[in-house]
């Protein structure tokens, strides 16, 4: 696999990723990151499929890295929003701040 051109690459990401296959498709993605470092869709995807496994801080900085190489792209900023989500819910029940408790100082009762 390592012997294989950009093109082909993608595509065996987009076969892996159709298979449910997030962690091959993330291999197959850092692989042709590491040829095509200006492509920002590879970021973009690897974060997505980071996302599908749960694991919000890679897709955190997945999507922080795409963000950069293509400014003001509206999909970067999605994910962005989408990792740090992931992560919020991730921490449970604890984050009291998020939504307000009934009898809190800021009710109207």
């Amino acid at each position: 696999m390592n012997n294989m051109n950009p093109a082909d690459l993608k595509l065996e990401e987009s076969k892996a990723n159709k298979r449910n296959n997030y962690a091959t498709a993330v291999k197959l993605y850092s692989m042709a990151a590491d040829r095509c470092l200006d492509d920002a869709t590879l970021y973009s995807t690897r974060s997505l499929c980071w996302l599908k496994m749960g694991e919000g801080d890679q897709a955190l900085m997945n999507a922080g890295i795409c963000k950069m190489k293509r400014l003001g792209w509206a999909k970067a900023c999605y994910l962005q929003g989408s990792a740090q989500i992931l992560l919020l819910t991730a921490c449970g029940p604890g984050l009291g701040w998020i939504q307000p408790r009934r009898g809190s100082h800021h009710s109207q009762e």
